[in-house]
């Protein structure tokens, strides 16, 4: 086995950064209860500039991973949300990432989850009740 092959790809360098929308809305909470301590974790916490990066590379796992992160977070904000009958329509992973591609080319040293809780304030009401 070559060098080359024994290197770890991407996906398995950054298995652990991968969250299920679940832990979204435990982050939320944890955004509310310690505004002083990390509320996030994963590859949404990369900078603009890196994720412009990741972006750039064209690695489908790579893609899968932020745009999973940014769905998987966008879903725990409803979540959130339903109770008060307050969720938004969530865009297609297309429009997901043609506005985080301006937000982080625009904002290179904000954090990817700043430009997901930006794109998430702008989004229409779902008018849907639980």
């Amino acid at each position: 086995m070559t060098s080359a092959e024994s290197q770890p790809t991407f996906f398995q360098e950054h298995m652990k950064l991968i969250i299920t929308p679940m832990l979204a809305l435990s982050i939320a909470h944890l955004a509310i209860a310690q505004p002083n301590s990390q509320v996030a974790s994963g590859i949404g916490t990369y900078s603009c500039g890196r994720y412009i990066e990741l972006r750039q590379q064209n690695d489908p796992m790579a893609q899968v991973m932020l745009t999973s992160w940014m769905q998987g977070f966008l879903s725990g904000m409803n979540w959130t949300l339903a109770a008060s009958n307050q969720m938004k329509l969530l865009p297609d992973h297309q429009s997901l990432n043609s506005y985080l591609d301006k937000y982080c080319r625009d904002n290179p040293l904000q954090q990817i989850i700043s430009g997901v809780s930006a794109l998430h304030r702008e989004l229409p009401a779902d008018g849907k009740k639980l």
